[in-house]
């Protein structure tokens, strides 16, 4: 029985939906225009089908190699996940700062050798770099912290 590598095959797959789902739901949602007249549309179409595409030749290689199937870090996959809900859930009710604080400090959780006092130097540096470039570099106006009532 032929081997595979499973690695290449899974990822090429994922890059054939994503990429075939954006070109899709840029045909269907927005004018293409003309190539003279590109209309909203037209680019993120075509680079939707070029990382189909792709996609195909990874697939493709995939079946030519053989390859073990990854263990997933389901650590990493976790910590993540829980920092993107926990930015999502935060940011309009407190605020950029204390958002950017807790998803930074969770993701950096999944790193298994990053200490706590790391996470959490880390994670007030990216809270204020961020909030300084925002607020006064790119002049958005928004509050750091934000009390609910």
């Amino acid at each position: 029985m032929p081997q595979h590598d499973h690695a290449d095959i899974l990822a090429g797959l994922f890059l054939v939906a994503l990429g075939a789902g954006a070109g899709i739901w840029s045909l269907v949602h927005y004018d293409m225009g003309t190539v003279r007249m590109m209309g909203p549309g037209m680019v993120p179409a075509v680079i939707g089908f070029i990382i189909a595409g792709l996609g195909v030749l990874i697939t493709g290689g995939g079946f030519l190699r053989a390859g073990a199937l990854p263990r997933l870090p389901w650590r990493a996959i976790f910590y993540v996940s829980l920092g993107v809900i926990a930015f999502a859930a935060t940011a309009r009710p407190f605020g950029i700062g204390p958002a950017v604080l807790l998803s930074t400090f969770l993701s950096s959780r999944a790193d298994r050798e990053a200490s706590v006092v790391h996470a959490l130097l880390l994670s007030v540096v990216l809270a204020l770099a961020g909030f300084a470039l925002f607020r006064y570099a790119l002049g958005v106006p928004m509050q750091f912290i934000r009390v609910p009532l």
